[in-house]
């Protein structure tokens, strides 16, 4: 007795379906009890490489292109295998379906008067309404007034060898290709995570030497940017403001520049934010003073520029949203070193008032 055309469909989807669980279970085994077998399946399939944690290094992690991500013991450790369990198991999914398709439950599409397909007996159906009309052989031509129909077929007949070789290579170049997609879909979605993830703290407060970070680079480009901005942000406003025309001295607003932005007293305001307790480093690679045990006032300049950078970034390099926030804490040495000009110290070298120069004498 032949099978329904709902019946032959929904063969067509309940197999697939029911393959792609057996699949999941059996990966789903290993991943459990042999997880070395399944992350060198995964590496063989999508190059994506599983450290185990040594004695030196107790971290698990995988290595997604250059990026580590963690297998930790924390709430959200199981997120990664069970990312990398679903991708194998759609792989794998597809790729059997296609070796069995040509192989099991064989389905053929005919055109309106052809004739029937050359796969022996096969039951077929009208597309309109589901009319049964049954091919037994391929010479059989199909009547114009059935239009076009759908044929189904449990086994392949007379199987030959090369046919099921061809199969195996078309599923083995299926798999690399499905390979290189989720290759180039990884490293696209990577590239937009380390985007959107740079957060202040990543992409503000890491060290260079915080090895855990893999997601930002260090922070040296916004620090120069931050003091590029600095400078042009105060040696603007002391134009625009402070400077008047019957003032007006070139050398004068430098030095006030020099002496506003190279403060060490002004980075010291960095301090007061807890900006120090959100920076990420390896202690023993972060110079500090060695009499207070503290970040040294270096490290202090360059967190207080990485954040002008990093606001200036952020905030669509709009100068003003940036002298809009740095102004509150620049505001006291401002009027400070506007009321008293500072000198340099080449400047108090050089300058007679202050210095005077002799002819050496000769004590002995």
């Amino acid at each position: 007795m032949a099978w329904s055309h709902q019946g032959y469909a929904a063969a067509g989807f309940g197999i697939p379906f029911g393959l792609g669980i057996v699949v999941f279970a059996v990966l789903f085994s290993l991943i459990r009890w042999c997880p070395r077998t399944f992350y060198r399946m995964i590496k063989a399939m999508f190059s994506i490489k599983h450290y185990e944690g040594t004695s030196s290094d107790a971290r698990e992690f995988i290595d997604i292109y250059g990026v580590q991500i963690s297998l930790s013991a924390t709430t959200f450790s199981f997120l990664p295998p069970l990312a990398l369990l679903i991708m194998a198991t759609a792989v794998l999914t597809a790729t059997f379906v296609l070796f069995l398709s040509e192989l099991f439950l064989i389905g053929r599409y005919v055109s309106p008067n052809s004739k029937c397909p050359s796969d022996d007996e096969m039951d077929c159906y009208t597309t309109v309404n589901s009319t049964y009309f049954y091919c037994n052989s391929s010479d059989t031509r199909i009547d114009a007034s059935l239009g076009s129909l759908v044929c189904y077929r449990w086994i392949k007949q007379n199987i030959e060898t090369v046919e099921i070789l061809n199969q195996i290579g078309l599923c083995g170049g299926l798999l690399q290709a499905f390979g290189w997609f989720v290759n180039i879909f990884l490293r696209l979605l990577l590239h937009v995570l380390q985007r959107k993830k740079s957060s202040p703290s990543e992409r503000i407060f890491t060290h260079a030497s915080y090895s855990y970070n893999t997601i930002t680079d260090c922070y040296q480009y916004l620090e120069f940017l931050g003091n590029t901005v600095l400078d042009y942000v105060i040696i603007r406003y002391l134009y625009e403001v402070i400077i008047t025309i019957e003032r007006m001295n070139f050398f004068i607003m430098s030095f006030l520049t020099s002496s506003v932005s190279n403060n060490k007293d002004t980075y010291s305001n960095t301090m007061s934010c807890t900006i120090d307790n959100e920076y990420l480093s390896n202690s023993h690679d972060e110079q500090k003073d060695e009499t207070t045990n503290e970040p040294d006032e270096c490290g202090k300049k360059q967190k207080f520029q990485k954040c002008l950078g990093d606001i200036f970034l952020d905030s669509n390099k709009s100068f003003n949203t940036v002298w809009k926030i740095y102004y509150r804490m620049l505001k006291p040495f401002i009027e400070k070193f506007t009321t008293k000009v500072p000198k340099s110290p080449i400047r108090k070298l050089l300058e007679p008032e202050t210095v005077a120069f002799e002819k050496s004498e000769r004590l002995l």
